[in-house]
């Protein structure tokens, strides 16, 4: 049996709604790219594809995601998406 590399291709997508200008802060694309990304190395890792763990590590990448972001203490409301 060969071995096969298999890619498994996450995009997420995050809205945000800002609160009013009185209490904003300021939004950085940056930090919310890097708290993604490190989401994924930290749930995924260096996994080999299981058909049967991809549900469970989609609910485990959102859910690190929006705690991570809650944790910037940041005046923006975010939904995260992964699909």
């Amino acid at each position: 049996r060969g071995e096969r590399d298999m890619v498994l291709l996450v995009a997420i997508s995050i809205s945000y709604k800002a609160v009013p200008p009185i209490f904003q802060s300021v939004f950085v694309a940056e930090d919310v790219q890097n708290i993604i990304k490190d989401s994924i190395e930290a749930i995924l890792g260096a996994q080999s594809y299981n058909h049967g763990k991809v549900t469970q590590w989609n609910s485990d990448v959102i859910e690190q995601t929006m705690r991570k972001l809650a944790s910037l203490n940041k005046p923006f409301k975010y939904v995260v998406n992964a699909v």
